[in-house]
């Protein structure tokens, strides 16, 4: 169990890397916008086919407030090789660009219509580079907060285990792993974009449907365990 929840922290901080299983929008100063999404499928050789993208830089617009739900407001600017023509990169960022955002990202940023503006100009070497004024969309870091409690998690029955060792009941470690894991997941599916369309209508996701019998089951476990005490050494 020890070396499980060390595994599930390393998951889900894969999965906070990976802009997977988001969290909802959220105003609060601790959201987290995940703008890398764009910079890589701009990138993507199967959308920038002919590879005119030269770098992508995202940075925070402070002259514009923010917005509601987490909306906030930011500035992409795309830099183009050199020989790249005005044609070139007017195409790829008014079109190829605003559809990634508006439609493939959706979930990240907030860029329909009137919330994107882009103006593309030359540089002083002669190359091009564009601006897109859009909205990012801030949302809890649903995989960080169930990362760093797998940590706790595991620094926890390690030093239990430590402490105890053979003097440890049976089912204590797995008690508790299921207790806190999968509680704790119960409670941070409340801050979690629902995973498939049909839980939408549901007052409880999957997520929380599957966690319920597992903490009951390590509620189960750890009660017994203390029933039976601490092991008699040899």
């Amino acid at each position: 169990m020890i070396l499980v929840a060390l595994t599930g922290a390393l998951i889900r901080l894969g999965n906070f890397f990976n802009s997977e299983i988001i969290g909802l929008p959220t105003d609060k100063p601790y959201g987290v916008a995940f703008v890398s999404e764009f910079k890589e499928s701009i990138t993507d050789k199967r959308i920038d086919r002919d590879q005119i993208v030269e770098s992508v830089v995202v940075k925070k617009n402070d002259s514009i407030p923010k917005g509601s739900n987490g909306r906030v407001p930011i500035n992409i600017y795309l830099f183009f090789k050199n020989g790249v023509s005005k044609s070139q990169a007017d195409n790829l960022t008014n079109y190829t660009a605003r559809n990634i955002l508006a439609n493939s990202l959706h979930e990240h940023f907030d860029a329909s219509g009137e919330n994107t503006r882009i103006s593309v100009a030359e540089q002083s070497d002669g190359t091009f580079a564009s601006r897109i004024s859009t909205f990012g969309v801030a949302r809890h870091a649903a995989q960080l907060y169930e990362s760093i409690s797998c940590v706790i998690l595991f620094i926890f029955l390690y030093w239990l285990w430590s402490k105890e060792k053979e003097n440890l009941p049976p089912g204590r470690l797995l008690g508790i792993f299921l207790i806190w894991c999968f509680g704790l997941r119960f409670f941070f599916e409340f801050l979690k974009e629902n995973q498939e369309a049909f839980e939408d209508g549901m007052i409880l996701n999957m997520g929380q449907i599957l966690s319920i019998p597992l903490v009951i089951a390590g509620v189960i476990i750890l009660t017994l365990s203390f029933k039976k005490g601490k092991k008699q050494p040899n």
